[in-house]
């Protein structure tokens, strides 16, 4: 493994993203938004040994050849057949904004077919609930943005909208315009940047059976997949192995994975954060989660590149 490689392990979009790719904190957002849009990406992509990928799609970082060269170090040089990102960055800086400007991301009025009401500015003492069909998107159904939201932002909030805006304007490229207004939303979570960083870190990959991606959708929380991963293998008394082999220490308090929030590992616990304070304490969590295997992970790689150097 070279420099590069070694360093891109803290973020991997610095591979993605090549020379877009902003290294300072204060634009860390800016690249986890451009690692949304094909046309930011500078990778070498398809699959193969001249190739940046072992498998799956472009754009899935946990699927580059680099990260399999640090998990073989973990499994005897076996080759790793799944992998996935552990906690997402999108769903809780999705809410955050709807939380935090409910003027731009939950205005009044219906998308339907057939209803030519334009959308309004919501009625602060009844807000509507934070919810996934309200924005930003980054879904290929629904990443361009709708007119009646343009229609919206042109008739309320202007400056939030280039002079000319084309046919295809996405939600990533109205949070990029707009990136420098919504550094005081941004300000008030003071671990957001960082995990921006740290979520496309070897520090929030994990290995994972085959199919386990497909099935995590709106409940895209680690903690949820880390319980349902604990149910699966203690079927067959390999939990205790996994997170041993992985190092999944940092995620796991005594035998069971970390709650983000307050209860939400419940069983009628909402999946999405309600406020606030439910979001300061993902972040905590997951950043300090991360951060701990990352050092690790990149001390196992260090060791092993010393060894074949001697």
């Amino acid at each position: 493994m070279n420099k590069e490689n070694l360093d891109s392990l803290k973020d991997l979009k610095k591979k993605l993203l090549g020379s877009n790719y902003i290294d300072e904190e204060k634009s860390f957002i800016k690249n986890i938004l451009m690692a949304k849009e094909k046309k930011y990406y500078q990778d070498i992509k398809g699959v193969g040994i001249n190739k940046d990928y072992c498998r799956g799609y472009r754009g899935h970082i946990e699927n580059y050849r680099v990260v399999d060269e640090v998990f073989k170090h973990l499994t005897d040089d076996k080759p790793i057949e799944h992998t996935d990102v552990l906690h997402s960055f999108w769903h809780t800086y999705k809410v955050l904004m709807q939380l935090e400007r409910p003027d731009l991301f939950r205005p009044s009025g219906s998308l339907k077919k057939g209803n030519v009401i334009p959308l309004e500015k919501p009625d602060k003492m009844n807000l509507p609930e934070i919810d996934n069909r309200f924005p930003p998107h980054t879904s290929d159904k629904y990443l361009v943005i709708h007119k009646k939201y343009i229609e919206y932002y042109q008739l309320c909030f202007p400056e939030y909208l280039p002079s000319e805006v084309s046919e295809k304007y996405t939600w990533v490229d109205f949070l990029l315009y707009n990136h420098d207004k919504f550094s005081e939303v941004y300000d008030k979570y003071p671990k957001l940047l960082s995990f921006a960083r740290l979520t496309h870190s070897i520090g929030n990959i994990i290995v994972v059976p085959k199919g386990f991606n497909s099935g995590r959708g709106a409940n895209d929380y680690g903690d949820f997949a880390l319980k349902s991963l604990k149910t699966f293998l203690d079927s067959f008394n390999a939990w205790e192995d996994y997170v041993t082999r992985f190092h999944l220490e940092p995620f796991i308090e005594g035998d069971f994975p970390i709650s983000l929030w307050n209860g939400h590992l419940d069983d009628k616990a909402c999946s999405l954060p309600k406020n606030k304070i439910e979001i300061d304490d993902f972040l905590e969590n997951v950043t300090s989660s991360i951060e701990e295997r990352e050092k690790i992970l990149l001390k196992i790689v260090r060791d092993n590149l010393l060894e074949i150097e001697k």
